[in-house]
């Protein structure tokens, strides 16, 4: 954006000398002048160091930036490009507003991974909290009941007849053992 303002700059220095009443009316030796101070202006925007991610960078805004080779760019929306070239080959990208960069494919999985891990904990802590809730409310509506079902049941036996008949013949032990002697 700035180079391109220099170029504004130096392109109506220009006009407004060789075309008569165009503006700013300049005089040939103004030319050199405008010419200079457009050289100035391109060198002191080209001068700027372009930002690299060397750690990555999680968003920021947006810029013209050097990536490396088989770096992950991943845009807000979840789409993702990698940087061309051999791994740590320089190369001039445009990144977008809240893109991050992510050091290779393995830095970006594990980025992925980590976000996958959180989004279950955070799922383990609110299903933990909804059973702590509904163990309350259970509770509050169970309280006092086994005391009613043991009450019940000690109620239910005290009205039960129970008759035990034993039908079976008596056993002979000394007979069996007797018997038994025989057959070895």
């Amino acid at each position: 954006m700035a180079k391109t303002i220099a170029a504004i700059n130096l392109a109506a220095a220009e006009y407004n000398a060789i075309v008569p009443f165009s503006g700013d009316a300049y005089r040939a030796q103004a030319i050199p002048l405008a010419i200079g101070i457009s050289a100035a202006q391109t060198a002191a925007v080209i001068a700027q160091p372009l930002p690299q991610y060397a750690k990555g960078r999680k968003g920021g805004k947006a810029e013209t930036a050097i990536v490396h080779g088989q770096e992950v760019i991943e845009k807000p929306d979840g789409k993702t490009w990698i940087a061309p070239g051999k791994k740590g080959t320089p190369s001039i990208a445009q990144l977008g507003q809240g893109d991050s960069v992510h050091r290779s494919m393995e830095d970006y999985q594990q980025s992925k991974l980590a976000l996958q891990k959180a989004s279950i904990m955070a799922s383990f802590t609110t299903q933990n909290a909804k059973i702590q809730i509904f163990d309350h409310y259970l509770a509050k509506e169970l309280h006092g009941v086994s005391d009613k079902i043991e009450k019940g049941i000690e109620k239910g036996f005290k009205k039960a007849k129970i008759n035990i008949q034993n039908n079976m013949p008596p056993i002979d032990i000394g007979h069996i053992h007797y018997k038994n002697r025989g057959l070895t």
